[in-house]
């Protein structure tokens, strides 16, 4: 089951050669269904490092950046 969750939010970062690069940030719950595996998982991830999710805290919200979340299942991906 192909699940399409689309990013709450497009923030624009300014690199130091003036072009304008795109990070889609997604909730923990949009994470979850973004990865096919339950909030309470990244929670878990979040304060034990098991597996080493990574994420960006602002303020009191929890916020993971998509292509962090492909590097991981890249990461996690076994071969036949």
């Amino acid at each position: 089951m192909e699940i399409n969750v689309q990013p709450k939010r497009k923030v624009q970062i300014m690199p130091n050669n003036n072009q304008t690069k795109e990070k889609h940030w997604l909730s923990p719950q949009a994470a979850a269904e973004y990865l096919g595996c339950s909030r309470n998982f990244l929670d878990k991830d979040r304060t034990s490092r098991l597996h080493g999710i990574p994420f960006a805290r602002l303020g009191r919200h929890i916020r993971y950046d998509v292509a962090d979340l492909d590097t991981f299942l890249e990461r996690t991906k076994e071969s036949l």
